[in-house]
């Protein structure tokens, strides 16, 4: 294609689109139309069926290329939600939120979002855990560690993945101890008495691996919370485990606090 016909085809996409001038800089028509969507579903229930393409753009009187722009905006913001077939809907995105006065708890931080979790023990075995989960547990080469991966899911669909090394002496007969469904917090605080807090944690937005993505049930590799997070036993004073979780963030907002606002 020559230069002169790419200046002209991107001029036509940028007509078909349309510019709006406001007090700040020329923004695209279908930018100022996903802003418009997005203020009128604020407040509505997840699950909501927005308008098709086609209703969006007679409503708006917009063409279909710039209404089918908006909803793919809104789908990069994750506020809604797209089934090839069904229709568009307001997502539900859970508030995750990791605060040192929160326990460390899977289970706690998704209800605390109103939404229902669920857990299922993928892999419970004696492993050889990576230098790095030593180093944090601070333990030698020789002390047996457990790995634990777990499927976990919101309101029935999964939602993230995690990965857990821990001390195999604290929680002797965990397999047996930790049911199949059952909260790891809730165990290692009710059955070994533990009294697990969180005493460190870092989240980041990482793109999934093969592994992940396959595990949480998306298509391709797209970005996820990674959060690694240590708990520690205030009862015996040491570190019992160090997770690493994977979040989708169609679902997730994490949310990081420390102290309080004065």
């Amino acid at each position: 294609m020559s230069s002169a016909a790419r200046d002209l085809s991107l001029s036509r996409q940028v007509a078909i689109l349309g510019t709006v001038r406001t007090t700040g800089p020329q923004q695209p028509t279908y930018l100022i139309l996903a802003d418009e969507i997005e203020a009128g579903i604020a407040r509505r229930p997840a699950g909501t069926a927005l308008p098709s393409e086609h209703e969006l753009a007679r409503e708006r009187g917009v063409n279909r290329l710039t209404a089918r722009a908006a909803l793919d905006e809104l789908e990069r913001r994750h506020l809604v939600r797209r089934n090839q077939g069904r229709g568009t809907f307001v997502a539900h995105r859970v508030e995750y939120r990791i605060a040192p006065d929160l326990p460390p708890s899977w289970s706690h931080a998704v209800r605390l979002g109103g939404s229902v979790p669920g857990s299922r023990t993928e892999r419970l075995r004696l492993a050889r855990a990576p230098r790095w989960a030593r180093d944090i547990l601070e333990v030698d080469d020789a002390t047996p560690l457990l790995q634990l991966r777990r499927l976990r899911t919101v309101d029935g669909e999964p939602a993230a993945c995690a990965d857990s090394w821990l001390v195999a002496e604290l929680v002797p007969d965990l397999a047996v101890r930790l049911p199949e469904d059952g909260s790891l917090h809730q165990a290692l605080a009710e059955e070994y008495r533990l009294r697990p807090v969180r005493t460190w944690a870092r989240t980041e937005l990482v793109t999934a691996s093969s592994d992940v993505a396959q595990r949480v049930g998306v298509a391709g590799r797209p970005a996820v919370y990674e959060l690694r997070a240590l708990t520690g036993s205030a009862s015996r004073r040491r570190p019992v485990e160090v997770t690493t979780s994977w979040l989708r963030a169609d679902i997730f907002r994490v949310v990081f606090e420390m102290g309080r606002p004065r």
